[in-house]
């Protein structure tokens, strides 16, 4: 499932780049702007979307329920306790601290390469299309090291 979704997700940024370029090439407002406004405007329609389709009812039995039979408070914080020592949830912890060091490295590259490329080259420069190559060298390079290395066991 997550090799799926990562792969629509690079899907997804290798179209972003060229239909940023030509977004900057026609529009008056930056590509930018418009991106933040848009992400605005769909988040508020999608929350008013799940606000109005909310049971109020459900949910209110649910808590009535919970404050009948006193397992309230009390066995939430016993589950919270029992998520918060398995080894399991402690391994994916560290392991996602150790990724956020790696995910900022892709987002610093996400802020600076466009202007670097501006001051750089110009500002008819086609920066989207350059950072598509990223998504494309992962769409096509991922299934051949994977292909290539698969009799390689993974845990030895």
């Amino acid at each position: 499932a997550f090799g799926m979704f990562y792969t629509i997700m690079n899907i997804g940024a290798l179209c972003c780049g060229p239909i940023i370029d030509g977004f900057t090439l026609i529009s008056p407002i930056s590509a930018n702007r418009f991106i933040f406004a848009l992400g605005g405007f769909l988040s508020s329609l999608g929350g008013w979307i799940a606000v109005s389709y909310l049971e109020e009812e459900s949910t209110s039995k649910s808590k009535r329920s919970d404050m009948e039979n006193g397992t309230g408070k009390e066995k939430d914080n016993k589950n919270l306790r029992n998520t918060y020592m398995e080894p399991s949830f402690i391994r994916f912890m560290v392991f996602s601290l150790l990724l956020t060091n790696v995910r900022s490295i892709f987002r610093h590259l996400d802020a600076t390469l466009p202007k670097y490329l501006i001051r750089k080259h110009g500002p008819g420069v086609a920066k989207g299309s350059i950072y598509s190559i990223n998504p494309l060298v992962i769409i096509l390079g991922v299934p051949a090291v994977t292909a290539l290395t698969s009799r390689i066991d993974s845990y030895s």
